[in-house]
């Protein structure tokens, strides 16, 4: 199928035009597919304050985050009678003009949001256009969510395999990867993360920084403590929503009677996603694993691109 023409950003109306509502900062959220994110972003909707965009805004297949409101401002606004999220011309009209869209996602945000999430993934903007799009505002905070390399590859190849990305079970799902497609992804994201890095620090911009293994994969409670904390060094201070603190506490102390009279927790409820892939080996995940691995060790990095971009080690 042939991708649409590229069409000047002057060419759809701007549906967010005769607002005067007053702008937002954005949080944006930096990582690569298949890195945690759409956990984290349900993480943070139980933020108080925040308003999250809970998929990537320049996904290639379309504009996942319009919601049958929003698609429908968006077909009187334009003329134009879309139907689903991944109609081409909606695409097109995503990636005419950042700003306008960015200004038309924050207009679904509720009443007392202080800041709103918006994911960037790699390659979604290349440096220049993330330091363009979002570092030429003062208000705009980032914050940096890094996974093993390897492991968000698999998952990735997983996913493509199943062509199912949300809450599908691929822990029995054994896959073969192209050791030569894992390396130059890893070279590429690399240099893309150290250039993000480059201009973070000359511009003398903090930014939060977070570990999935350290900081996301342990639960919940750890991850939403983390996330508060670099959120906090990027420059919002948040909590949990008061009314989600009380059931959560409610919730333990129901746990902790449970347990003492009957012998069975009872576990407060999930906020975020329920891990898709349980199998902890990657022996066990990747067919071909000494392939990937006699590849890697002929690298310059050697093993440890693996684990790390060597950015942020």
């Amino acid at each position: 199928m042939t991708a649409p023409a590229p069409q000047r950003a002057d060419a759809f109306p701007d549906p967010t035009e005769a607002t005067d509502a007053p702008r937002l900062p954005w949080v944006v959220l930096v990582s690569n597919p298949r890195s945690g994110t759409t956990h984290a972003i349900r993480l943070m909707e139980a933020l108080s304050g925040l308003f999250p965009c809970r998929e990537e805004w320049l996904n290639i297949k379309g504009v996942p985050w319009v919601s049958d409101p929003m698609l429908a401002r968006l077909r009187e606004a334009h003329g134009a009678n879309y139907q689903q999220y991944h109609d081409p011309a909606l695409g097109a009209w995503a990636r005419a003009d950042y700003r306008r869209v960015l200004r038309f996602a924050q207009t679904a945000a509720p009443e007392g949001t202080r800041a709103c999430v918006i994911k960037v993934l790699f390659p979604d903007l290349t440096v220049p256009e993330f330091s363009d799009v979002f570092l030429s505002d003062p208000t705009s905070m980032v914050v940096i969510l890094q996974r093993a390399p390897i492991d968000s590859f698999i998952s990735l190849g997983k996913a493509r395999t199943v062509n199912k990305w949300l809450e599908h079970d691929t822990t029995d799902l054994r896959i073969t990867l192209d050791p030569d497609a894992f390396v130059a992804e890893w070279e590429a994201e690399a240099a893309w993360y150290r250039g993000l890095r480059t201009t973070l620090e000359q511009r003398r911009r903090p930014y939060g920084l977070l570990r999935y293994e350290r900081d996301i994969l342990p639960g919940e409670d750890r991850a939403v403590q983390r996330l508060t904390e670099e959120l906090r060094r990027a420059g919002f201070a948040t909590r949990l929503k008061p009314k989600l603190l009380l059931e959560r506490q409610a919730k333990r102390a129901l746990s902790t009677a449970a347990t003492a009279l009957l012998g069975k927790a009872v576990a407060p409820r999930p906020i975020g996603l329920q891990k898709q892939d349980r199998e902890a080996s990657r022996e066990a995940k990747v067919a071909n694993w000494d392939a990937i691995l006699d590849r890697v060790r002929r690298h310059p990095a050697g093993e440890a691109m693996l684990d790390s971009y060597g950015v942020w080690d």
